[in-house]
C-alpha cells in the first residue's frame, strides 16, 4: 500500500497541523480544537519539517521554500524554530520536537500520524507517549504602564521602575514586561590593564543610549543596571526585578594586537540565548572602534527583538503586537509579504487609532510598496499614506520614524528635495538606523548631488551588512555606477541585489539595460522579461510607458538616465510604444 505523499492532516500529542485549514490547532478539552496562534513563515516551515520527518531539513532548503530563496538573516530562521518549539515542546516529558542539526539544520524528530482529508481524525496509538499536555490557564498581569513616548525614538532611556540593592533585598515585579523591554548589562572587562574597563563601560553606555533612540523599545538606565556589575544574579531574576523581556550583555578583552567585544541577547523568561556576536578590531583607534561596534549591535539587537516578538503567539495581541507582526512579515519584502504587513499595521490602528507607531509603519508600507513597483493602486497608496504620515509627525514629533515615513510619501510622490530634511530630522535623532541613510541617498541622486549618493548607502550598508533590506541598498549603488557608465561595477552589484532578494523589478530591469550594454543580449531580454513580469505598473512594457510613469530626477541626472540606462533598455528589447 502506497504511503500518501502529501498528507492533509498531521497530528501529534494533542496538537493537530491541518493543511487544508491552513494551521496548527490544540485539541479542546470538551469542546473542538482551538486555533494555535503561529505567523505564516513558522507555520510554512512546521508543514516542510512534518513532510519529511525524520529527514535532515537543511538551512539552505528551508530558506529556499519558505522564503523562495531570498538572503536572510539566519536570526530570522532561529526565531521562527524558537517560536515552534515553545508550542510543539510545552509539556513535552523530555527532549524537543525539533532536533537541531548543528551547522547543517534541523528534523522532526517526535512521532505523529499521517492523515488524509476523508480520513476521521483519531488520536494515534503513540500521543501519549509524546508527552503533550494543555497548558492551564494563567492569570493575566496587569498591563505595564505606558509611557509617553512609547511611539517615538529620540527620548532618552526609558527609565523601568525598580529599587536596586542587592540580589536577596529586591522586590519581585509582578508585571508583565513591556515587549521590547531590555537591560544592558555592565558589559565584563577580561583584559589586564585597568584602563580598558573604561572602554568597556562606555560600549554599555553607547548600547544603553543606542537601543533608546528605536521605536518602543523601553531600556532600563545606566544607573540601575550598574548595580548588577559583578553580581551573581541569575537572568531570570534579572527579568523579574526590572520588569523586563531581555538582557544584553557582553565583554571586552585586549590582545597584544586587536581588541574581541563579545555580545549575548538573552530571553529574561527562559534563559534562552536568541543572538551572539564576537567582534575582533585594531586596537588603534578604540573610540573608533566603539562607535562602530556600538552602532552595529544595536541595530543586529534591534532586528532579533523584532523577529522575535513578531513571531510569539498571543491569543489576543494588542497594537504593539501587531505592528511587530507586521515588521516581521517585510523580511523579506514581495508583493504578498507587503499585503500581509500593511494587513497587520491595519489591525494595530483598528485596535488603537491614535498610534503613531501604527501610523508611521502603515504610511512607510504604503509608500515602499509603490517606491518598489509593487502597488496595484499607487494613487490611492500614496493619498492614504499622506494622511498617515502627517498625522504620525503630529503624534509623534520627536519620533525618527514618523520623519523618514513622511520622507517616504514625498519620495513615493517624487518631492525627492522636500523630503531630505524630513529624513536628515530622522537622522539626527537615531544617527545608529542604517535605513535613513539609504534614503537620503535616493534624495541626492534624484536631485542632482550624485557624488554624495554612494557614500550614503555604503553607510547603510556598513552599519547593518546583513539587514532585510541590504538588496535595495545593493541596487542603489549599481545603479550609480550605471548611469555613470562603469557597466562591469554595476552588473556585479545589481547581481549581488539580484542574489539578495530576486523579487524587486527595478533590479531585473537595470540589469537588462546593463548587460545590453555589456553585449549581452540574451541574459539582457532574459531581464527585462522579468521585469515585466514582476512589476505591477506596466512600465517595462515600453519606453513610452517608463517615461510617463517612472521618476528620473532634475533635467541632469535624467539625462545620464536617458543616455546610458534608456539606451541599455532598447538594445534589450523594449520597444518605444
Amino acid at each position: 500500500m502506497q504511503a500518501l505523499a502529501a498528507p492533509d492532516i498531521f497530528q501529534f500529542g494533542n496538537l493537530r497541523f491541518d493543511r487544508r485549514r491552513g494551521g496548527l490547532f490544540r485539541r479542546g478539552k470538551d469542546g473542538p480544537d482551538v486555533p494555535v496562534a503561529l505567523g505564516s513563515r513558522a507555520l510554512d516551515i512546521l508543514a516542510l519539517l512534518l513532510d519529511q520527518r525524520g529527514e535532515l531539513v537543511t538551512k539552505d532548503e528551508i530558506t529556499a521554500t519558505v522564503w523562495h530563496g531570498a538572503v536572510i538573516e539566519e536570526s530570522n530562521l532561529t526565531v521562527h524554530i524558537a517560536a515552534l518549539r515553545r508550542i510543539l515542546d510545552e509539556g513535552r516529558p523530555q527532549g524537543s520536537c525539533i532536533q537541531t542539526v548543528v551547522g547543517r539544520g534541523y528534523r522532526f524528530v517526535a512521532e505523529l500520524a499521517r492523515l488524509s482529508a476523508d480520513r476521521p481524525s483519531a488520536a494515534p496509538a503513540i500521543a501519549d507517549s509524546a508527552g503533550f499536555a494543555v497548558p492551564e490557564a494563567q492569570p493575566s498581569a496587569p498591563p505595564a504602564p505606558q509611557s509617553s513616548c512609547s511611539g517615538g525614538l529620540p527620548a532618552p532611556a526609558i527609565i523601568t521602575p525598580s529599587r536596586v540593592s542587592s540580589p536577596n533585598q529586591h522586590q519581585l515585579a509582578h508585571v508583565d514586561p513591556r515587549h521590547l523591554s531590555i537591560v544592558v548589562l555592565p558589559f565584563a572587562d577580561f583584559s589586564d590593564r585597568s584602563d580598558w574597563r573604561h572602554f568597556a563601560d562606555r560600549i554599555t553606555d553607547d548600547l544603553t543610549t543606542g537601543l533608546s533612540r528605536f521605536t518602543s523599545m523601553v531600556v532600563t538606565s545606566g544607573t540601575t543596571a550598574a548595580t548588577y556589575r559583578n553580581k551573581p544574579v541569575e537572568v531570570r531574576q534579572i527579568g523579574r526585578e526590572l520588569g523586563v523581556r531581555y538582557v544584553l550583555e557582553g565583554s571586552v578583552q585586549r590582545f597584544p594586537n586587536h581588541i574581541r567585544v563579545n555580545t549575548r541577547l538573552i530571553d529574561a523568561r527562559g534563559d534562552a540565548h536568541l543572538w551572539a556576536d564576537q567582534f575582533d578590531r585594531d586596537p588603534a583607534n578604540p573610540f573608533a572602534v566603539q562607535d562602530d561596534i556600538g552602532k552595529r549591535t544595536e541595530v543586529k539587537v534591534y532586528h532579533a527583538l523584532l523577529a522575535w516578538e513578531g513571531s510569539r503567539p498571543t491569543e489576543h495581541p494588542d497594537a504593539l503586537e501587531y505592528i511587530l507582526r507586521g515588521r516581521a512579515a517585510q523580511i523579506p519584502f514581495d508583493c504578498d509579504n507587503y499585503a500581509e504587513a500593511i494587513g497587520s499595521f491595519d489591525r494595530a490602528l483598528a485596535v488603537d487609532p491614535q498610534s503613531a507607531e501604527a501610523q508611521g509603519w502603515l504610511a512607510d508600507a504604503l509608500a515602499r510598496r509603490v517606491i518598489d513597483e509593487m502597488a496595484d493602486t499607487a494613487a490611492v497608496d500614496i493619498s492614504r499614506a499622506a494622511g498617515l504620515a502627517a498625522q504620525a509627525v503630529g503624534e509623534s514629533p520627536r519620533s525618527a520614524f514618523s520623519h523618514s515615513a513622511l520622507g517616504q510619501v514625498l519620495c513615493a510622490q517624487g518631492r525627492y528635495k522636500e523630503a531630505i530634511p524630513a529624513f536628515e530630522t530622522a537622522r539626527a535623532i537615531n544617527p545608529a538606523w542604517p535605513h535613513v541613510y539609504g534614503f537620503l541617498s535616493d534624495c541626492k541622486l534624484w536631485t542632482g548631488s550624485a557624488a554624495d549618493a554612494i557614500p550614503l548607502v555604503e553607510r547603510a550598508i556598513q552599519i547593518s551588512p546583513r539587514d532585510a533590506w541590504v538588496a535595495t541598498w545593493y541596487s542603489k549603488v549599481g545603479r550609480l555606477h550605471l548611469v555613470q557608465g562603469r557597466t562591469i561595477e554595476a552588473i556585479a552589484w545589481l547581481e549581488k541585489a539580484r542574489g539578495t532578494n530576486p523579487q524587486l523589478p527595478a533590479v531585473h530591469a537595470m540589469l537588462a539595460s546593463a548587460y545590453a550594454l555589456n553585449g549581452e543580449i540574451d541574459h539582457a531580454a532574459t531581464e527585462l522579461a522579468e521585469a515585466r513580469r514582476l512589476s505591477r505598473d506596466g512600465r517595462y512594457s515600453s519606453m513610452s510607458r517608463l517615461k510617463e510613469i517612472g521618476y528620473f530626477g532634475v533635467p541632469e541626472i535624467r539625462a545620464l538616465f536617458e543616455a546610458i540606462y534608456f539606451s541599455g533598455l532598447r538594445k534589450a528589447g523594449m520597444p518605444e510604444e
